[in-house]
């Protein structure tokens, strides 16, 4: 594990842009200022330090704070590269997966998030730290995925 004295030796954060720059390359190819990091395939920007990878957010936190955060970090626009100090916030797992932005799910037969089908319509539902909230019924997914989103978003709000 990095300490942050390790990572503020090797690398500069900037709290604005959430970008990282190399203060110390490892390599000839780098050298000071150059940008550090790339994003993965889910879109998370990955830092490579000492022939290990790590999550740019998850830097971010402990080159700000001193401390390798043991929670999880959500990204408050959803944009996973997105790592500006402001857009980053202590979470847990219910609240990030409540703030992913794609209402498209591969686990649902009506392919919207929080929409099921039923004989005689829609059917919206919310699950919150465990606990399944039922939204009603609706005659299209459309009006069943709007009262999903706007319970979605009034959990978040109230976090």
């Amino acid at each position: 594990m990095i300490t942050s004295s390790d990572l503020r030796d090797a690398l500069n954060y900037d709290p604005e842009s959430g970008e990282f720059t190399w203060a110390r390359p490892r390599s000839n190819r780098m050298k000071p200022g150059d940008r550090a990091g790339a994003p993965n395939n889910l879109g998370y920007v990955l830092v490579t330090l000492g022939w290990k990878k790590y999550r740019a957010h998850k830097l971010a936190w402990l080159y700000v704070t001193g401390v390798w955060p043991t929670f999880e970090i959500d990204h408050i626009d959803g944009n996973r590269g997105n790592n500006r100090w402001g857009n980053l916030r202590r979470s847990d797992r219910t609240l990030n997966t409540l703030n992913q932005r794609d209402a498209r799910s591969h686990k649902s037969k009506s392919g919207v998030r929080g929409v099921v089908i039923k004989s005689d319509g829609y059917e919206a539902r919310i699950t919150v730290y465990g606990e399944a909230r039922n939204l009603g019924k609706f005659e299209t997914a459309d009006e069943a995925s709007a009262a999903y989103e706007s319970a979605r978003l009034a959990v978040l709000r109230a976090a």
